[in-house]
């Protein structure tokens, strides 16, 4: 989010898609969908981002991405997903990946010549293909920017989808440290750590203080300082729940 809204700047528009229908294909239906979508919106509006001039949208309320989702399951053939995910891939897999593809061609149906989609490193197969659906259907060619992963307090990368080890913007003063604190996943590289991370990306720590204290710290007490600092940011965001610190 950090990197589109600073893109922008320079006359962009945002789109940002809440895959609901994905949700309920690959993994539980959602429950609140409509209430989680909202929440999503004001967690933006929290964290100081502008949403203006961007498309905030529900795969399911959005018939134009609907269009367009069909139109990709019509042209595409299971050996096109097969060919770039492995014989593994299947029908919930196809029709999550399609309705990715959608997201990405439905700025051009806007009328934008140019797309950016924003990756992590470990989707770069997502941008494979993209590019040859782009040629088999039609569409300009996207552009694609890929992070580095954030990693998520247990085992794996952060995700929205696996609460218990990201942490997210609507969580209260108390769940963020409960689940900081509750994390302890030492990595053999500190560079791999996902608070160390979080003190460089999030808090936007000097890298050589945290080098510093990284190295001069027990672990513990690395892991309170992260705490402690991500506490204070929290307090900053009027979002109702983190009006007063706990201690």
């Amino acid at each position: 989010m950090d990197i589109a809204f600073y893109l922008k700047k320079f006359g962009g528009k945002i789109f940002i898609p809440l895959s609901d229908t994905e949700a309920a294909l690959t993994r539980k239906t959602p429950k609140n969908v409509k209430e989680d979508f909202n929440f999503f919106k004001s967690d933006l509006t929290n964290w100081h981002f502008n949403i203006n001039n961007s498309e905030i949208y529900l795969h399911s309320s959005n018939k134009e991405v609907s269009n367009l989702f069909n139109l990709i399951i019509t042209k595409l053939g299971y050996k096109d997903y097969k060919e770039i995910y492995g014989s593994k891939i299947d029908l919930p897999g196809i029709f999550a990946l399609s309705n990715m593809l959608a997201d990405i061609f439905y700025p051009f149906q806007q009328g934008y010549k140019k797309t950016l989609v924003i990756l992590g490193v470990d989707e770069i197969k997502h941008a494979k293909l993209a590019i040859f659906a782009s040629k088999k259907l039609g569409f300009p060619k996207p552009v694609f920017l890929f992070t580095k992963i954030l990693n998520g307090l247990k085992r794996e990368k952060m995700s929205k989808s696996k609460p218990e080890q990201n942490i997210l913007l609507s969580d209260s003063v108390r769940e963020v440290k409960y689940k900081i604190k509750n994390s302890n996943m030492k990595t053999p590289e500190i560079n791999d750590n996902p608070l160390y991370q979080i003190a460089l990306w999030i808090l936007d720590m000097e890298k050589e203080i945290i080098d510093k204290l990284s190295k001069e710290l027990k672990y513990e007490e690395f892991v309170s300082l992260v705490s402690k600092k991500i506490e204070e940011q929290y307090k900053d965001i009027n979002n109702g729940k983190n009006k007063k610190s706990i201690r």
